[in-house]
């Protein structure tokens, strides 16, 4: 029987062109597919090198030996050099290092025992900054499999009767944390159960702040604190980030 030549809208019946061309569709399919794929190992590689990331401060240092118990003595003095301003009732400036407060922190379980049971053993190594008006604070976090460098942001100004604490920047390595890692984390330190009704929004210090995740769009507290080992109330006039070094004038309140 002879073959029919006869054309159709999709090429000739007998079907060798339509053959031929649905080759380069398949080629086209496969080319997208593995594109896609390698474009989706570059990005989960550069996700997981971007979490692996951390700030370029943080350096916890490691405390034993001579150097824990000199932070054993330093954070005393420092709290008694803090007191007896405060009782002697006039204005006067505190100054923190965050050479001395990483040496506190590293040492945190000799100085304070119970450490262990509060602070999860998911974050461990906390260190941090004052740097160029910013109060920076980062830990190694094992969220899941995974263990990063988590680092919060912010920075804080005594604004009127309030302390305005700034939108607070939030990362995992590199990359900002999604809100479920954030909970995550909240849970795991117990914050997410801190009584809110002492912050306020920062621009109307009329509306309270109903949910923990809206401080880190920035919030206020009020500038008036209790020191109990004197029985002094107080407010901050003053708070700089600068060289390493955290400034904070204090005014006694009679």
């Amino acid at each position: 029987m002879e073959r029919s030549n006869r054309k159709t809208p999709f090429g000739p019946v007998g079907g060798s062109r339509l053959s031929t061309r649905r080759k380069p569709w398949k080629r086209r399919i496969a080319t997208g597919v593995v594109t896609a794929f390698a474009l989706g190992l570059v990005s989960l590689a550069s996700m997981f090198l971007a979490t692996r990331s951390k700030p370029t401060w943080y350096d916890p240092p490691v405390v034993d030996g001579a150097m824990a118990e000199e932070a054993r003595r330093s954070l005393p003095d420092a709290y008694q050099l803090f007191s007896d301003a405060i009782v002697a009732g006039d204005p006067f400036i505190f100054q923190l290092d965050e050479q001395t407060v990483n040496e506190w922190l590293a040492a945190r379980e000799e100085m304070w025992p119970a450490a262990s049971r509060v602070i999860p053993t998911q974050i461990d190594a906390p260190a941090v900054a004052f740097r160029d008006g910013v109060i920076a604070l980062a830990a190694r976090v094992k969220l899941g499999g995974i263990v990063t460098v988590v680092s919060v942001r912010s920075s804080a100004q005594p604004v009127d009767d309030r302390v305005v604490i700034d939108s607070i920047t939030l990362l995992a390595g590199s990359l900002p944390m999604p809100l479920r890692a954030v909970s995550s984390i909240m849970d795991m330190s117990r914050a997410s159960h801190v009584d809110l009704r002492s912050f306020s929004d920062p621009t109307d210090p009329s509306q309270p702040i109903d949910q923990w995740t809206d401080l880190f769009d920035g919030f206020a507290v009020r500038n008036f604190f209790y020191w109990a080992n004197g029985e002094r109330f107080f407010r901050i006039t003053r708070i700089e980030s600068a060289n390493g070094l955290l400034t904070l004038g204090i005014e006694p309140v009679p």
